[in-house]
């Protein structure tokens, strides 16, 4: 897996296919997360996580998260952040 390109790197879940009970790892990079807001379309998945750290970082903030033992990191532009 190349886990390790990138800043930050790519975030990576492990889990289990409900059909054959497979191990699989699906990678998310940081910039294809978003935090949920009023403009969220309701057909999006959603998850809730724990903020750990707010990382800004010039024109751009890493948000740590936390989600089911499980960490990763959301990357986003400082106008999105709390929203």
């Amino acid at each position: 897996m190349a886990g390790f390109l990138g800043s930050p790197p790519m975030n990576f879940f492990h889990i289990r296919m409900s059909t054959d009970s497979r191990a699989v790892a699906v990678g998310l990079r940081p910039e294809d997360l978003r935090s949920a807001g009023s403009e969220t379309p309701a057909l999006l998945p959603r998850l809730k996580a724990w903020l750990e750290v707010v990382e800004p970082v010039g024109n751009e903030i890493f948000l740590n998260l936390k989600f089911a033992g499980s960490e990763f990191v959301l990357r986003t532009p400082p106008d999105n952040c709390l929203r």
